[in-house]
């Protein structure tokens, strides 16, 4: 009989659920909701797994769960603007997020807002506006592209000029220190030129762009089929170079995994562990490892073997600190801008990092906010500034407009 906080033994392994509280060993479960950029897959679960289920969701926040009840509550509590269900613009700003684009995706949403009388701002009038009122003018946007990949050079600027727009790019610096051209990212000089040129605003998206284990319950393996994308794979080194997982890493427990700008504490699991699990799995014939029927108790009891941490407070502060301060210190001695503003990946921002972003003199803060408002108003929250999918730029008054049902 398997009871809550009762030691289940090696030999035992009734539904993969492994645990030894006392000594805090990492655990496996498998919790229907992950945190972002969670691939774990619905599975039924078996009595004993309620415990494990019940404890992971408990600690994400509702403002951080991407879920269809989210979306409903936005929509009940007039988090959208009005002009998406065929209303009027009004006197807001409207912020609109991409990533990376072709030309031929990002061109026809441009030509609506040029063609409709549209212009655009940046993130100085975007602060100046929610501060202090300064009026941005009728029928103004701002554009956002996220991360810089290696499109904001190839396709965003060319376009930007060609139709005499102006965005911003958030940029997680970590990610340019390698960056060649024809890499996934955009390298310093591009970022140089275009933000010389006027035409692009570049602001912080955080140093490292990092997602961070919050549990010590195992809810997957690295697997063959492991296909998250690069930023959502949780960061193993924080230090000068960001190691994260990869889909190389076969045979690596998963953890479920937060962003680290959430009030979450880091867990670091066992490094000797987790690299002698991969050994494993290549010593045993790499993807055909998982093929066998006892991988996973295998798998599990190399982890049993170790002992993981959460990190201290101290260490949380620091290292939130350390995202933010660092990040901006770096574009501006790189660009010779003022970085004024930062934009939370996943738009997750705690209380901590909230406050530690104003400590750092950012102007403003692009996260979400439970209830808040998807546009900017005068005098609202700089710090919780909430942006609109580009899919809504069609909603815009104008001709061939849409509603947010036909986006």
């Amino acid at each position: 009989m398997i009871g809550y906080g009762k030691k289940i033994h090696r030999s035992e392994s009734p539904t993969g659920v492994w645990s030894d509280r006392k000594r805090r060993k990492p655990q496996l479960g498998y919790p229907l909701l992950g945190g972002v950029g969670s691939t774990v897959s619905r599975v039924k679960l078996a009595k004993p797994q309620a415990w494990f289920h019940e404890r992971s969701i408990m600690k994400i926040p509702f403002q951080e769960r991407k879920t269809k009840l989210r979306g409903v509550l936005d929509i009940i509590t007039g988090c959208y603007p009005s002009f998406l269900f065929g209303g009027r613009l009004g006197g807001i700003l409207p912020v609109f997020h991409f990533h990376d684009v072709t030309r031929e995706y990002l061109e026809p949403y441009l030509k609506y807002l040029s063609e409709n009388g549209y212009k655009t701002v940046a993130s100085k009038e975007m602060g100046e506006y929610i501060r202090n009122g300064v009026s941005v003018g009728d029928k103004t946007v701002v554009l956002s592209f996220d991360d810089a990949w290696a499109s904001m050079h190839e396709v965003v600027f060319p376009l930007l000029n060609e139709y005499s727009f102006r965005a911003i790019t958030y940029v997680a610096p970590s990610l340019i220190e390698d960056a060649v051209v024809g890499d996934r990212f955009v390298t310093w000089d591009h970022l140089k030129d275009m933000s010389n040129s006027g035409l692009v605003d570049v602001q912080s998206h955080t140093w490292s762009h990092a997602m961070i284990y919050d549990d010590d319950v195992v809810v997957d393996w690295v697997k063959p089929d492991y296909d998250r994308s690069l930023m959502a794979g949780p960061v193993i080194e924080m230090n000068d170079v960001v190691t994260r997982v990869t889909a190389e890493m076969l045979g690596r427990p998963l953890y479920r995994a937060r962003s680290r700008m959430s009030d979450a504490l880091r867990y670091i699991d066992d490094p000797s562990v987790h690299g002698e699990c991969v050994a494993h799995v290549n010593a045993n014939g790499g993807a055909e490892f998982f093929k066998g029927e006892s991988w996973q108790e295998q798998l599990m009891n190399i982890v049993l073997s170790g002992k993981g941490r959460f990190e201290t407070e101290a260490e949380r502060l620091a290292e939130i600190k350390r995202e933010l301060a660092r990040s901006k210190e770096v574009l501006q001695l790189a660009l010779g801008t003022k970085i004024r503003q930062v934009c939370m990946p996943w738009a997750v921002g705690g209380d901590l990092a909230e406050e530690t972003a104003k400590a750092a003199g950012y102007e403003t803060m692009v996260a979400d906010e439970l209830y808040g408002k998807r546009f900017l108003v005068k005098g609202g929250n700089p710090y919780r500034i909430m942006r609109l999918k580009h899919q809504y730029i069609y909603c815009l008054p104008g001709n061939d407009r849409k509603t947010v049902f036909s986006c």
